[in-house]
């Protein structure tokens, strides 16, 4: 296990800035996760760390030692890519086996190094078969494997789950965080995906146009956004004016310059009568809840509730009064 620290951090192409200065420090044995849309910076961030990339300031420093100058080899960490780049002509025991006959070991320890993590990632049985006759699933899970199996003092994920089907996503993130706590090695985790940032971290990292946007962990981020862009994205909340939450829901002490966030789960729907009144205009079925899409003051507000509550059922096109739970009080900063 090894601690991660970046030191003003930035990075350009050409005119292009790509990452904005920052600092960051990740925790021995820590699951941490770059979250952000395209675009945002945190593939950049990660082959910087990993090497791949050189930062145009700033230093990586792995257990307090400066790695800057590194060859990604020297620097002792494993990756795992959005494509597995496994060898489609090897087997699963010799994809596991290539970093270890790189290092020269004796054969009798790289198989048995290779047995131990296949039958910690559920392969063993597997050990003969070629890469090309595996699932989706278990081909991400040999791209584990062969990342782990070398020991590594940190461990990379880059988008890795996005070439699988929602099921298989939930499964092999599962298996992901299982094997991490197992082996208790340092990951960092990039994704776009807010619900398996939540589902994997202990803390996240959010970016939007190369600029940290918070840290934190995932409870934090949920509920606790520092400003509205980090509300908008992990929480998908609704975000409502001074003049709004004076005017239409009763909410005073907003400053201008502020807004307030609202989850969606937070909205309530009725057919009484009130001042904020909207028009469903979408309505979608996801099994465990129903989310509104109700246009109300020219924007459009999200609302979720659970399918099995039947005290309202509006349709499309009906009328809709929103009103907000009284506990409500989360003020974000525009960004």
């Amino acid at each position: 296990m090894a601690t991660v620290n970046l030191q003003n951090i930035s990075k350009t192409f050409g005119e292009v800035r790509a990452l904005s200065p920052l600092d960051l420090h990740v925790k021995e044995g820590e699951f941490f996760s770059l979250l952000g849309p395209s675009g945002c910076g945190k593939t950049t961030l990660l082959r910087i760390i990993s090497g791949l990339e050189s930062p145009s300031s700033g230093e990586v420093r792995i257990d307090g030692s400066n790695v800057t100058a590194l060859s990604p080899q020297r620097r002792n960490v494993g990756i795992v890519f959005q494509n597995y780049a496994l060898f489609p002509h090897m087997t699963v025991f010799q994809n596991v086996a290539y970093g270890l006959e790189v290092k020269k070991m004796p054969g009798s320890e790289i198989r048995r190094r290779v047995e131990d993590i296949l039958g910690k990632v559920h392969l063993l049985e597997k050990v003969n078969t070629p890469v090309p006759l595996l699932s989706g699933g278990e081909q991400q899970r040999v791209a584990v494997a062969r990342a782990v199996v070398v020991e590594p003092r940190i461990l990379l994920f880059d988008e890795p789950l996005s070439n699988l089907d929602h099921a298989l996503r939930i499964e092999t993130r599962a298996e992901i965080k299982r094997l991490q706590r197992e082996v208790g090695i340092t990951t960092i985790y990039v994704t776009h995906d807010q619900g398996e940032a939540l589902a994997l971290s202990d803390r996240i990292a959010i970016l939007s146009k190369g600029v940290v946007q918070q840290i934190g962990t995932p409870d934090e981020l949920y509920f606790h956004p520092h400003n509205a862009f980090t509300a908008s994205f992990i929480g998908h909340a609704n975000l409502f004016s001074a003049i709004a939450c004076r005017e239409y829901f009763g909410v005073q002490g907003l400053t201008e310059s502020e807004l307030l966030a609202v989850l969606p789960e937070e909205i309530i729907l009725s057919n009484n009568s009130g001042k904020a009144k909207g028009k469903i205009s979408n309505k979608e079925f996801s099994g465990s809840s129903v989310e509104y899409t109700i246009d109300f003051l020219g924007q459009s507000v999200k609302a979720h509730r659970p399918s099995s509550e039947k005290s309202f059922n509006g349709e499309i096109g009906s009328e809709v009064c929103l009103s907000l739970d009284a506990s409500v009080q989360r003020k974000v900063k525009y960004e």
